[in-house]
């Protein structure tokens, strides 16, 4: 992007909670503005390192992850607010979600749920915290009436003695998707599978998503569309042209891109790959 424009809110006691910063964004005229041009970029951006972004479903927050002096631990999480979602220049400065969900150690890639059902807001993110089964496994922090997150708490069904990590959840909230080594897996990393028959229940033992999706390579950072059809992921595969075998699919990213789509059986069926060396490249697989 080539440039910023942000409202500075005084957050006052609404400091640690989205609802209240929301509010109070909707309540307060622009009293304080700041132009972020291309040679400024820092609101969101700075010398800290900011990763993993993720979206609320209606596109006013934005979460992700930092190492910026003023948080809880080594990296933390943190949102930020815009009131008009088609106005990418109207993030307002983000907040640290607090304790609910950081900790002193490593807490990173969240992933915003919000149950059409039951109106529950979880996010769902990773940490390293002592008491997890791994290197980092998989935590959720339910939003509370007052906008804050938190206490955030194991999900253990998805967890393992390996590094899980950066969730990817169906809008139905029925399906999520996720990153890890742990044993049996096909390469460094890969993606697996869980499922749930209502929001209610626990997740499934999960599943390996198999050699249409994963490879002996590092394959990671799933994320779903908004209709839940389109999983896309990142992998550093080494590439080679396929012939096409599925019309309609199209890349998504210049450099290299795998597109896929299920064969009627429920398989997933890789149509075309293309690359420009062996770097982390982005995919792209479709439902039937």
């Amino acid at each position: 992007m080539s440039g910023w424009r942000v409202v500075v809110v005084k957050l006052c006691v609404f400091q640690n909670s989205l609802l209240g910063l929301a509010e109070k964004a909707r309540r307060t005229q622009l009293k304080t503005h700041i132009e972020l041009t291309k040679h400024n970029p820092t609101l969101i951006n700075t010398a800290a390192v900011e990763f993993s972004p993720a979206f609320s479903r209606a596109g006013h927050w934005l979460f992700f992850h930092r190492d910026r002096p003023g948080g809880f631990g080594g990296l933390d999480i943190w949102a930020s607010y815009r009131e008009h979602v088609h106005d990418d220049f109207d993030w307002q400065p983000p907040i640290n979600l607090s304790s609910g969900v950081n900790s002193p150690y490593d807490d990173a890639g969240p992933t915003f749920f919000q149950d059409d059902d039951t109106g529950t807001i979880t996010l769902y993110f990773t940490s390293n915290r002592p008491g997890v089964a791994g290197a980092a496994d998989i935590f959720s922090a339910v939003m509370n009436p007052d906008g804050s997150f938190g206490p955030s708490a194991l999900v253990p069904e998805l967890n393992s003695p390996g590094r899980d990590t950066r969730t990817a959840i169906r809008h139905d909230g029925l399906e999520i998707i996720f990153q890890s080594d742990r044993t049996g897996g096909m390469g460094s990393g890969d993606l697996w599978v869980s499922t749930r028959a209502t929001t209610l229940d626990a997740w499934s033992t999960p599943v390996n998503a198999g050699p249409s999706v994963n490879t002996i390579y590092f394959d990671g950072a799933p994320a779903h569309s908004a209709d839940g059809e389109t999983l896309l992921f990142y992998s550093n595969r080494p590439g080679r042209a396929i012939p096409r075998a599925w019309p309609g699919v199209i890349m998504i990213m210049t450099g290299a891109s795998t597109c896929s789509s299920r064969t009627p059986n429920g398989g997933l069926r890789r149509e075309y790959t293309e690359t420009n060396g062996n770097v982390n490249r982005f995919f792209r697989l479709r439902r039937p």
